[in-house]
């Protein structure tokens, strides 16, 4: 899991810093614990995501087992549960009106974003079989604007990104292929003499979603 949140956190980094953007050169982008001690060192504009929240999704959990065809193999995936986490996003610059700025540049962005676009993933994440799903906060209790007295600074403006994805990769194993042919007989007991009377099958190939018919009628 700790592979995983390092692997979202530079997935997240690519994606504000192509698509914001937010110039290497002209502001760092870091995860740390947004306190007192932190900010003190500040020297450059700053857009800092704390992690404060992982649990389990309540409205997308995921489970059970699915098929698929890779490279002609096909494997049976165990689903795992989905989880929601939550970054506090902040923007630390000498000018209130920079921070805001950018903050809105940042805003504009994931408000019409639903997910991080498949090239900025790393890691395992690009196998998950799910996209890494964003959205904002909304007020369901747990309120972000809590955590800055035990942080020691003063509140400042911030945006609660919140992330969706599954806990892991699908656990995939190898299985046979699904059968594409089956055939079976039936016995005419109307008939006088007892005899076997053949019956045509049609079974959907799922490789190629075509029919075959099997024996005759």
């Amino acid at each position: 899991m700790a592979a995983m949140l390092e692997e979202l956190d530079g997935s997240l980094r690519d994606f504000l810093r192509a698509d914001v953007p937010l110039r290497a050169d002209v502001v760092d982008i870091d995860f740390a614990l947004p306190d007192r001690d932190w900010s003190s060192r500040l020297s450059r504009s700053t857009v800092n995501l704390f992690l404060f929240d992982i649990r389990r999704s309540a409205s997308r959990s995921e489970t059970g087992r699915s098929m698929r065809q890779r490279d002609g193999v096909y494997e049976r995936l165990h689903q795992v549960p989905m989880i929601k986490l939550r970054y506090l996003v902040t923007v630390w610059t000498a000018e209130a009106s920079d921070e805001h700025r950018v903050l809105g540049d940042i805003l504009r962005l994931l408000a019409v974003s639903g997910d991080v676009p498949t090239q900025h993933l790393l890691g395992d994440l690009a196998e998950l079989g799910n996209p890494v799903e964003l959205g904002l906060g909304a007020d369901d209790g747990l309120r972000s604007s809590d955590l800055w007295s035990p942080l020691g600074v003063a509140p400042r403006a911030n945006l609660e990104l919140i992330v969706t994805m599954p806990a892991r990769p699908p656990l995939a194993r190898k299985v046979g292929p699904p059968p594409t042919e089956l055939e079976g007989s039936v016995e005419d007991i109307r008939a006088t003499t007892p005899g076997v009377k053949r019956r045509r099958t049609l079974v959907e190939d799922p490789a190629t979603s075509r029919a075959r018919g099997i024996g005759g009628s």
